[in-house]
């Protein structure tokens, strides 16, 4: 549904793929052929990365990483961020990855020198010990949170209540599928108590996020494994 990370698909009985962006990518609007991402939205996502940090992920960080789309270099690839007249540099590191400060208004403009053909975003929530690849379940939930906070102004009515009817981030009625940034072997959750269960891989890339399976805390881990 990080983005920015992004955001997993919500799909099930009554909530069908058809009903949400099948696509990890921050859904953007392009302002004179720039990617750009509007304020107003990332400080909804921040906000909700605030409110929801302390009971599923303490600690953790809120951070997004561009994809690229095409053939050509990173080398020249700049971030900025627009108020006006005062502008922010956003520093990247060697994966693209980067993190934000809390925003002030809507008014910011998070903006590429690449056009959205040309680059994506995506989001995550790491804790400390977590990565794509050996993730905490804390942090899926948050991530689930958080996405749906930069993705709620861009759905339909009949999605928003949707999923507030089934559940939300809360449901078990929803399959909750994310895409890993590498071809997947296999895909498994290993329960705080050591019991394992996989997960399914589809297309070799994406797999489902179990977040709404009640019988697992926060602490159960999903662990990914490349080609």
């Amino acid at each position: 549904m990080v983005m920015v990370a992004a955001l997993p698909v919500a799909a099930g009985a009554q909530m069908t793929a058809e009903t949400t962006a099948p696509s990890d990518e921050i859904v953007v609007t392009g302002v004179k052929g720039r990617w750009s991402l509007e304020g107003k939205r990332l400080r909804a996502a921040q906000a909700a990365f605030v409110a929801g940090q302390p009971r599923y992920a303490p600690g953790s960080r809120l951070v997004f990483q561009i994809n690229l789309k095409t053939d050509r270099s990173p080398d020249g690839l700049v971030l900025t961020l627009r108020k006006g007249d005062e502008i922010v540099a956003v520093p990247l590191d060697g994966d693209r990855r980067f993190t934000l400060p809390l925003l002030d208004s809507d008014d910011w403009l998070l903006s590429a020198n690449r056009t959205p053909a040309e680059v994506g975003v995506r989001m995550w929530v790491f804790s400390s010990n977590s990565t794509e690849f050996d993730r905490r379940l804390g942090d899926m939930r948050l991530h689930c949170r958080v996405a749906w906070a930069l993705k709620r102004d861009r759905a339909s009515i009949f999605q928003r209540a949707a999923f507030s009817t089934l559940g939300g981030c809360e449901s078990a009625s929803i399959m909750f599928i994310t895409t890993a940034t590498r071809p997947l072997a296999s895909a498994e959750v290993v329960s705080a108590a050591g019991a394992v269960r996989p997960l399914e891989v589809k297309d070799g890339l994406q797999y489902g996020m179990p977040i709404g399976d009640k019988s697992l805390t926060d602490e159960a881990r999903v662990h990914l494994v490349a080609r």
